[in-house]
């Protein structure tokens, strides 16, 4: 605080000395007040109320001593004093009362920042104008309309060419590189000699806008600092000029009022267009900066997305693909970029392209399926698919795709699905899984005709578990499911009933071809049975029992009631043969419905 107070205070008085050189002859006016602007930024940069008092009290002592030692009186040297201590305060109350917490150091970076030191620097000057005009009047001089406005112009253009002249001194603004720098030299030195040249004796008044156009281009070309610089340049060469002699167009006016009114509105309104060309080109590149950081980012949180991410246009062509889906595809996101995704299907449905058709007609509502792709090994995968149909960059629709791989969870919900209408012994369809194939052949048209059920019994089977243990007895189970799955082949459906008794759907087959395949099956399970003899300790036969559908419709009795009632006929016959179902004679036997005959 200590240095950076007594720094300021040393240039406040060289600002004086500076001023009071600028006095008109005839009005012993100043027409610059670079003082008033460097008390403003003191002040704006102070960093705490003791500072800002210190600050404000020593410009105004300060003020006073320098008005006093360059002619004026005690008192009105002490009033001029007074106006200078009360614009430090109020501008730096008014901007500090307007601005955001994170905005009241008196920074220029802003178009915003611009407007608000204007502003509060215009409110504080028309405020502290009062104590100027009762110095004047005490004085003895003129204090009229004419000589508050120029008051108010010098005092506002001192603040906004000091201000704009001081930026590069801010950490916060970035100095140019060598190629800028040298394209900087040449503006400022161009412009410099320009100002210098229009603003020299005998030239007209249509020759000083000459420096507003290099301005622009200092504007269009280069940082805020030193754009605000170029033009402090164009504002105070006018001023030099006059002061040396000449002064172009301006040294033509010959009354001083009118001609302070017009270097002043000249000072200020250069100064304050280099800001703002200078603020608006460094907004606009910070905002250009930010968009290119969020797109930086946005591409960054995309490539490294812990879900795989696909951009595409609706067509399918693929515009970008992250890290995640190389890793799901196995292959080189880069080399997904420029394909067409239908060309990853599998062959199911629903593909590719009918997903992003379903994204697009959504109308922006998120739609989620299964596509099952492949990946550069051609494997089958299965994909968790998310969509949404989006304005792209451009403006044109794309299509952001989640992929999640789920091939992993897939096979294991198919293993659950197939343990649970599998048995765990055999591998054979369950009676759950029985009973829903043969009631949803029962629901068939052709069940009338066609379709039979052959259920098994293994005969001998309690005396292997008795002699040999439940162990052999498992392994004869499984070998004899393995012989009739092979036996019945591609003719129907082998399952499991529980304990020793299987069943075979056949849902193609008549009553005749039913017959033949019971017939074989006993054949192959014998023959199974004698091969095993001498392990087994007896040789294991089969009873099998044959029904057919429109047996069981006509007679309005279940298939496998039928198929039982015939598989015990075979079994109370001693085994190892095959018995048919048919209805008992009425005139035969009135009281039995039901007969099994061979």
């Amino acid at each position: 605080m200590l240095r950076r107070t007594v720094g300021f205070l040393a240039v406040y008085c060289v600002a004086i000395a500076v001023g009071r050189a600028t006095a008109q002859p005839e009005t012993q006016l100043a027409l610059f007040w670079p003082a008033a602007g460097v008390g403003v930024l003191w002040a704006l940069r102070t960093v705490s109320v003791r500072e800002l008092t210190t600050a404000v009290a020593l410009t105004g002592v300060a003020a006073t001593v320098g008005n006093v030692l360059t002619g004026f009186d005690l008192l009105p040297g002490a009033l001029l004093g007074l106006g200078n201590l009360l614009l430090g305060l109020f501008t730096t109350l008014v901007y500090r009362a307007v601005a955001p917490r994170h905005e009241r150091r008196g920074t220029v970076r802003r178009l915003s920042e611009l407007n608000r030191l204007v502003l509060s620097t215009s409110v504080a000057i028309l405020a502290t104008s009062a104590c100027g005009l009762a110095a004047l009047l005490i004085e003895g001089r003129e204090a009229s309309l004419a000589v508050g406005i120029a008051m108010y112009l010098r005092n506002l253009a001192s603040v906004v060419v000091v201000v704009g002249a001081t930026l590069g001194t801010r950490r916060h603004h970035t100095l140019p590189g060598v190629r800028q720098g040298v394209e900087a030299t040449a503006i400022l030195g161009a412009t410099g000699a320009v100002a210098w040249w229009v603003f020299g004796p005998g030239q007209t008044l249509p020759l000083a806008f000459i420096p507003l156009g290099l301005l622009v281009w200092a504007g269009v070309r280069l940082p805020l600092p030193l754009t605000a610089l170029d033009g402090a340049v164009v504002a105070v060469l006018p001023l030099v000029r006059l002061m040396t002699g000449a002064g172009g167009p301006f040294g033509e006016i010959r009354d001083p009022h009118t001609q302070a009114l017009v270097l002043q509105g000249y000072m200020m309104l250069v100064a304050f267009l280099a800001l703002v060309l200078g603020t608006y080109r460094a907004e606009l590149r910070s905002l250009v900066g930010n968009v290119r950081q969020e797109h930086q980012w946005s591409d960054r949180l995309i490539a490294y997305a812990p879900s795989g991410l696909l951009v595409v246009r609706p067509e399918g062509l693929v515009l970008q693909a992250n890290q995640a889906v190389g890793e799901i595809l196995r292959r080189d996101p880069a080399d997904l970029v420029g394909i067409r995704g239908d060309s990853l299907d599998e062959g199911t449905e629903p593909g590719f392209a009918t997903i992003l058709a379903q994204a697009v007609a959504a109308g922006g509502e998120l739609v989620q399926a299964e596509w099952t792709a492949r990946d550069h090994a051609q494997q089958p995968i299965v994909l968790s698919c998310s969509a949404r149909a989006v304005p792209g960059p451009d403006g044109d629709l794309v299509v952001l795709v989640n992929l999640v791989d789920v091939s992993e969870r897939r096979l294991i919900e198919q293993r659950h699905a197939h343990d649970a209408a599998h048995d765990d012994l055999t591998g054979l369809p369950n009676r759950r899984q029985l009973d829903t194939l043969i009631a949803c052949h029962r629901q068939t048209p052709r069940a009338r005709e066609r379709g039979a059920l052959l259920l098994i019994d293994l005969d001998h089977f309690k005396q292997v578990n008795d002699t040999r243990g439940h162990s052999a007895g498992d392994v004869l189970l499984a070998d004899v499911a393995r012989v009739l799955r092979r036996a019945v082949g591609g003719q129907g459906t082998v399952g499991r009933r529980g304990g020793d008794e299987f069943e075979v759907l056949l849902p193609e087959a008549d009553l005749a071809a039913a017959e033949a395949v019971a017939w074989s099956l006993v054949d192959v399970v014998e023959k199974h049975g004698h091969a095993t003899r001498v392990e087994l300790g007896c040789a294991v036969t089969a009873s099998i029992g044959v029904a057919t559908f429109g047996q069981a419709l006509a007679a309005g009795i279940d298939v496998e009631v039928l198929a039982d009632s015939a598989m015990y006929s075979a079994k109370r016959t001693g085994g190892n043969k095959t018995r048919t179902w048919r209805p008992v004679e009425p005139a035969a036997q009135p009281s039995a419905p039901l007969s099994a005959t061979a």
